[in-house]
């Protein structure tokens, strides 16, 4: 019960990173900017970050739907733990790749939110500044669960963000039998 916060926080940023993942290149297509430019891209984010709103968040909900764009919740769950994977059908952009890796590992070396948002401010980070990946890791590490239980991880054409939390020594993790998670080289 007392995990019932810390997982609801971490499954809420989860569906809403996969929802914008989705949004974002529906809204890349509309504008005809190229999501493999790096010019494009760089303009593209900029204009979805001017243009979100709540309001634009359900219009492209709706054009998500209509495309077959989904972000799904699977829960499984039993005495020995508990497993919960986001996945949406859009897969994470080289680019985005290497962005996730970076702020992931930033990540790992703080305890305090508050500390890392800052550091990120004091460096000129924008994007996010890292701070939902910064989160999960740190709302992991402060109930005594090793980050390493989440993962995002690429299979086809899909992005799988998966949270573990084991409750017993017998518990067995799905990370060692994965495709390419994140920060593994693409070839």
């Amino acid at each position: 019960e007392k995990l019932i916060h810390t997982l609801y926080t971490i499954l809420k940023e989860l569906v809403i990173n996969g929802c914008k993942a989705n949004q974002k290149r529906i809204f890349f297509e509309e504008h005809n900017l190229s999501l493999e430019s790096k010019e494009d891209y760089e303009k593209g984010i900029e204009l979805y970050k001017k243009a979100f709103s709540e309001k634009m968040a359900l219009e492209y909900g709706k054009k998500s739907r209509e495309r077959g764009l989904y972000c799904m919740i699977d829960f499984e769950f039993d005495k020995e733990g508990i497993r919960v994977e986001v996945v949406n059908n859009t897969a994470i952009l080289k680019q985005e790749e290497v962005s996730m890796r970076e702020k992931l590992k930033k990540a790992m070396g703080y305890n305090d939110l508050a500390e890392f948002y800052m550091e990120q401010a004091m460096s000129g980070e924008t994007e996010g500044a890292g701070l939902g990946l910064a989160l999960i890791v740190i709302l992991l590490k402060g109930e005594e669960i090793d980050p390493k239980y989440f993962r995002i991880l690429i299979q086809g054409d899909k992005t799988i963000a998966r949270l573990e939390i084991p409750f017993s020594d017998q518990f067995e993790s799905k990370r060692d039998h994965d495709g390419r998670p994140i920060g593994e080289d693409v070839n």
